[in-house]
């Protein structure tokens, strides 16, 4: 692990996580720049759209954490000892706190935003940007992979990874008493951070194929959605970090022995299947219009 990359002297560390997704989103607006004279979209434009696609993305990313983790929040500003209370801890989003679905949909609120007011076709700019956005996760991935952060259960595999102190990994195994804080490292857990960076890049190579075949306007992100709501769906199973919420907690003790997992541990329904299941069902829906839209003359 390496939580942080390096240092503006001891008290300015700079985070890897952090240089990552900043990688990554320079990444896909680069691609969209090389992508977006397609559908009539200027260099000049590309910058106006990042920062929409930027700010969006981070809005919705806070807004999910704080739904799905509203008690630290509440319990810091109202809870707190006299002096240590602190109600600014919802907007400092750069101790951590941003939910990748979360900035998924304010992203694509934002960008449609962007394209009324650009009169640029909302699916055709949703195309373009598809596979920058797989391409784009799997570095931000890798940045949780480096912070610790999105950890799984408990594995015997070989991939499986031990997160040493310092991480976010050990830091929650010692809050939980699941571990003594004198310990090095935790037990080795599933990454599934490198699981779903994989899952990521497989996905981009597939909406490039995609988006240069396609057979109807949407038909890439339509692709997205659903691959990337299955990925998700899948790597959930095996993911165990404190940040996550359920709207249910539903174990299955036989596909979990089946897998190698804790028996006991729930593998439904953690907010972001739900959100997989609303996104699919969307993509549904735009794959049913837009199909129906070139079946028209004209349309």
């Amino acid at each position: 692990m390496l939580p942080v990359l390096f240092r503006f002297g001891a008290e300015y560390p700079v985070h890897t996580y952090g240089i990552l997704v900043a990688l990554s989103f320079a990444i896909a607006l680069w691609l969209v720049a090389r992508e977006g004279p397609r559908v009539g979209i200027t260099t000049e434009q590309v910058a106006d759209f990042g920062f929409w696609a930027l700010v969006s993305s981070l809005v919705g990313s806070r807004l999910l954490y704080l739904v799905v983790n509203w008690e630290p929040q509440w319990d810091a500003c109202f809870h707190a000892a006299p002096g240590r209370r602190d109600c600014l801890l919802v907007l400092k989003f750069w101790r951590g706190g941003l939910v990748f679905y979360g900035g998924l949909v304010g992203a694509i609120a934002g960008s449609m935003v962007w394209a009324r007011r650009a009169k640029i076709p909302f699916l055709s700019l949703a195309d373009v940007a598809a596979p920058t956005i797989a391409l784009a996760h799997v570095w931000g991935r890798l940045g949780c992979f480096f912070a610790g952060c999105c950890y799984g259960k408990p594995s015997r595999g070989f991939l499986a990874t031990a997160f040493p102190r310092g991480s976010l990994a050990w830091s929650d195994w010692v809050r939980q008493g699941e571990m003594p804080a004198r310990v090095a490292a935790t037990p080795p857990l599933h990454p599934t951070q490198i699981y779903e960076a994989f899952g990521n890049l497989v996905l981009f190579f597939v909406l490039l194929r995609v988006r240069s075949r396609k057979r109807f306007t949407g038909e890439a992100i339509v692709t997205y959605l659903l691959g990337y709501s299955v990925l998700r769906s899948v790597v959930e199973i095996f993911r165990a970090d404190l940040d996550r919420g359920y709207l249910v907690r539903w174990p299955w003790p036989a596909l979990s022995r089946a897998l190698g997992l804790p028996p006991a541990d729930p593998v439904l329904l953690s907010t972001a299947q739900v959100v997989s299941l609303v996104l699919s069902f969307a993509a549904i829906a735009i794959l049913v219009t837009a199909r129906r839209r070139a079946a028209t003359p004209g349309a």
